[in-house]
């Protein structure tokens, strides 16, 4: 196959992939990207790139809802008809970053827990990311007994509901994600609870910048695209701070960038060629939020170097 029509190919998949997950009205039982004759005509490199390109879709994109539910009926159809053709690593390599996804491919026995794995989350890097935590029933039999016992004492009795959600268990998280304003007010009253705290890290958080990062009340509101909460907790004097640009980026949210732009809050440093917006820009490309991208490509970047140019 020429280059040009691979890329074609990969582009149409692409998009339909996007308007599966971003339409909610769309369900997972009746839709395919492409029928079980399409995928008989992939080759093995073609297999490869659509599962690499679902990975950085699930690891950015936002969620909405039955996100991961349509992500699994895809890869469902794909290891139907090509299992035997993929090495059991391989297919962890390409999904390591997420753990959900791991996860669904781990019960559906898709992967299982082997020497190499075990050994792979064990590294600091997923260490810090509650690897092992997440994935205690796989790997239990693969870690010290001391490491065992350490983890089996912090989970919770519905530990195996919350690993299936993928999302921070704090009952303030909950609060947020949900944009639950009454609540989330009567809550922090009633707890004294400071607005500008940082939310504490979970065993359950699946979101692969909220697993990077330790953020602020106010950047996971941004993240999630919660209008109500983010507008209270700078009402009443949370900093709006130059990372918003990117929590808001993840949840597509137009009304938050607009908010940032109304309160004159710049992206990083604003240097030269406007180094922050390109930032903002990469990351927007990153999540396959087109429309975002468009709008930063024509509202800040080729605005801003023409400006520089005169």
């Amino acid at each position: 196959m020429k280059a040009l029509d691979f890329i074609d190919k990969m582009k149409k998949i692409q998009s339909n992939f996007l308007i599966f997950i971003e339409n909610e009205k769309d369900s997972e039982e009746n839709f395919q990207i492409f029928d079980d004759d399409q995928i008989n005509l992939f080759n093995q490199h073609e297999i490869k790139m659509i599962l690499k390109l679902i990975s950085r879709i699930s690891n950015n994109h936002c969620r909405p809802t039955n996100f991961f539910p349509k992500i699994e009926k895809v890869l469902q159809q794909i290891f139907h008809k090509n299992r035997p053709k993929f090495e059991n690593d391989e297919i962890f390599t390409i999904f390591k970053g997420n753990k959900r996804i791991l996860l669904f491919l781990f019960e559906e026995k898709i992967i299982s827990m082997n020497d190499y794995i075990a050994s792979f989350m064990k590294e600091e890097k997923y260490l810090k990311k509650q690897y092992p935590h997440y994935f205690f029933n796989e790997i239990k039999s693969f870690i010290d007994d001391e490491l065992k016992e350490e983890i089996a004492k912090q989970l919770p009795e519905n530990y195996e509901e919350k690993r299936k959600k993928g999302e921070n268990d704090s009952h303030i998280c909950e609060l947020i994600r949900d944009d639950m304003i009454d609540e989330f007010i009567s809550f922090v009253n009633q707890n004294n609870f400071d607005l500008n705290s940082m939310i504490e890290d979970s065993i359950f958080e699946t979101n692969s910048l909220l697993m990077k990062y330790q953020s602020a009340l106010i950047e996971y509101s941004a993240f999630f695209g919660s209008t109500q909460i983010f507008k209270y907790l700078y009402m009443n004097g949370v900093n709006l701070s130059p990372s918003l640009w990117i929590y808001a980026i993840h949840s597509e949210n137009p009304e938050l960038i607009n908010l940032l732009e109304q309160n004159k809050v710049i992206p990083f440093d604003n240097s030269l060629f406007c180094e922050g917006y390109n930032e903002c820009l990469k990351e927007a490309i990153k999540c396959h939020h087109n429309d975002m991208a468009n709008y930063l490509q024509n509202n800040y970047i080729e605005k801003n170097e023409s400006d520089f140019d005169d």
